[in-house]
């Protein structure tokens, strides 16, 4: 069924909407709607309604509430990191309406093969859900071309279209590809890595901590095709990478990342097994100098016990912005009689 409505995909990720019972896809395809001497590659998302069970006559067992549309990674006026390679859901915690699902990609471009170059992005629900209520392109058969305008759907895309009418049906099944694209969140990467000291990367996964002060902070663990795995913290002044871990001594063939918060480890499978990777290192830091330096919302001083743990009490000495250690340690520094701190 999906070969009538993508050119050859390859499928990377899949996502669940519980709120509107739909199943989003994340995958590579060729874009049939833009005309080049090379096929152009892009990333596709698109949607189908759980419940789908295709229409009475037309549309008859394919589904009728398929729609997709392009997935835009991209620096104002640069070419697109066109080639998704993963994308993580990050789901709010349960009960919690304040927040919105998030997807989080890693993306390479068609135009560096070989070369150390990839973004990573943040998708946000609400942006994906606007574009899917929006104008539609029409699909041309005898041109086998998509037109460049689009046309306002008020069925396209939505659930329950089972019963509707051949007529409906017979528009819905040449508009499927959305007029709008979506865009990253604030139009640009989160980061990017590039020339010959760029770093590629191939996984990711994301997890949202409270730190000691009661803030929360997004967490990326992002895995390199040279078997590096590194923590970043997304703080209001950019990402930062604050750990770097060395999963293989050689690269390897990853097939999987996985996070587990019970365990608090990242999992990565790759073709000889698999092998786990703590969510913070918290224990190896042995002042409360280094663990404050250390930047990491997973780990602060405990001034009872005198360690760097990741079981935080309200406002331990912690500092994820700026990692000031005079400010944050000077209850625990022992200085010389008569002394003081500056």
């Amino acid at each position: 069924m999906m070969s009538e409505f993508t050119k050859e995909p390859k499928f990377i990720s899949s996502s669940f909407d519980e709120k509107e019972g739909k199943l989003y896809f994340f995958f590579t395809e060729v874009l049939k709607e833009f005309h080049y001497i090379m096929d152009l590659q892009g990333t596709r998302l698109a949607q189908v309604c759980k419940d789908d069970v295709g229409g009475q006559r037309t549309l008859q067992k394919k589904w009728t509430s398929f729609a997709k549309s392009l997935l835009l990674c991209q620096s104002p006026k640069q070419q697109p990191f066109g080639i998704l390679q993963d994308m993580f859901t990050l789901q709010p915690q349960e009960g919690d309406f304040s927040k919105e699902t998030l997807f989080y990609g890693v993306f390479t471009s068609q135009w560096s093969l070989g070369s150390e170059s990839s973004a990573v992005c943040r998708f946000k629900m609400e942006d994906i859900r606007k574009v899917f209520s929006g104008n539609y392109k029409t699909f041309d058969s005898d041109k086998d071309q998509w037109s460049t305008s689009g046309t306002k759907r008020t069925d396209q895309g939505k659930c329950g279209l089972w019963n509707s009418t051949d007529v409906v049906l017979e528009v819905v099944k040449k508009r499927f590809l959305s007029h709008a694209s979506v865009h990253a969140a604030g139009e640009a990467p989160l980061m990017f890595s590039s020339g010959p000291n760029g770093v590629r990367y191939s996984r990711l996964v994301a997890v949202t901590t409270q730190a000691a002060n009661q803030k929360e902070y997004t967490v990326l663990f992002l895995l390199t095709e040279k078997g590096f795995l590194h923590k970043v913290v997304l703080l209001d002044g950019g990402p930062r990478v604050i750990e770097e871990v060395q999963v293989f001594t050689e690269p390897q063939l990853v097939k999987s990342l996985l996070l587990s918060s019970s365990k608090e480890v990242v999992y990565v499978g790759w073709s000889g097994g698999v092998t786990s990777v703590p969510l913070a290192h918290c224990y190896s830091y042995q002042s409360c100098g280094q663990c404050v330096l250390a930047q990491d919302p997973f780990c602060s001083w405990d001034l009872i016990s005198k360690t760097c743990t990741n079981n935080h009490t309200l406002n331990a000495p912690q500092d994820v912005e700026n990692g000031n250690v005079m400010q944050k340690c000077s209850n625990s520094f022992t200085l010389p009689k008569g002394s003081h701190l500056l």
